[in-house]
């Protein structure tokens, strides 16, 4: 990619220039998708409704009649950086999205997403001198106040909103999988599902480790205390990866808790200007 300076108009989609890169070199995408076609008179492929559909997110853009504004002759940046032969209308894209919410295309659109990592780093963090690749799960609450959408509901958060849980990967924080759920959901519901799929999610990538892909390291869960439940535990230790869990002390009495740890303390060496720590052994 090259920057120069000019006079031209400058328009607020040339930032989708890496996106649409990194779906054309890094993705298969086209492949998947380019060979099936609406069933619309316009003939649009699906590949052409995803990627605007990628494009309307990446500018923030929420809502399916937004698309109209890139179907204009003075958005053709849109189009062009998402390569991108034919923007949808906006009930082709609704209807189109809808049509592609099976489980055959989410398998291949979650081929995509492994795709992408197999050209980038994921990189580990330290602990005492090791090394974990970190995998962060938690429900992360949206704030949709003021809409009439089906599942806005009242968050943990005390907004109205959706409230869909999200697992990262490495210290980059690569999205690695997600599931819209509604806002009234306790963040335990599902959770020890989710961990099966993520789980899944973690043997393809070991399949993959000739792929420059960075799982040479021990994978560590880390999750709040709101998922601090036995079937997610034993989803956990089923796993075979290492884990942090959030205690939840519901009733416990914290007093007891402190003297526990007291009696347990180990001395961790810090460095300067480091607070004081305390480390209770593995067993406990």
């Amino acid at each position: 990619m090259e920057l120069s300076l000019t006079n031209e108009r400058i328009n607020a989609q040339g930032s989708l220039n890496l996106t649409g890169s990194i779906l054309s070199y890094h993705t298969p995408l086209a492949r998947l998708f380019a060979k099936r076609l609406s069933a619309r008179p316009d003939k649009i492929s699906d590949v052409d409704i995803l990627t605007t559909q990628i494009g309307l997110l990446c500018q923030g853009r929420t809502h399916y009649e937004d698309v109209e504004l890139y179907r204009r002759d003075e958005a053709k940046g849109f189009s062009l950086s998402m390569g991108i032969e034919k923007i949808p209308s906006e009930p082709t894209l609704r209807h189109g999205l809808e049509a592609l919410a099976g489980e055959q295309s989410m398998c291949k659109i979650e081929g995509v997403n492994l795709a992408i990592f197999k050209d980038h780093q994921i990189s580990p963090l330290s602990i005492n001198g090791r090394f974990y690749i970190p995998y962060d799960i938690d429900v992360t609450p949206m704030d949709n106040t003021g809409s009439n959408r089906e599942n806005v509901g009242r968050t943990y958060k005390g907004c109205d909103g959706f409230a869909p849980i999200m697992s990262n990967l490495g210290t980059e924080g690569w999205l690695a999988h997600h599931e819209f759920r509604p806002g009234i959901q306790h963040c335990q519901k599902g959770t020890p599902e989710f961990l099966k799929r993520n789980a899944q999610l973690l043997n393809k990538l070991n399949l993959n480790l000739n792929l420059n892909l960075n799982l040479k390291h021990p994978v560590l869960h880390r999750l709040d205390a709101g998922n601090d439940s036995e079937d997610t535990l034993e989803e956990l230790r089923s796993s075979g990866n290492y884990f942090l869990t959030k205690r939840n002390l519901r009733r416990e009495n914290k007093v007891n808790w402190l003297s526990h740890a007291k009696w347990l303390r180990v001395k961790l060496k810090v460095p300067e200007k480091a607070k004081k720590s305390t480390l209770a052994p593995s067993n406990t």
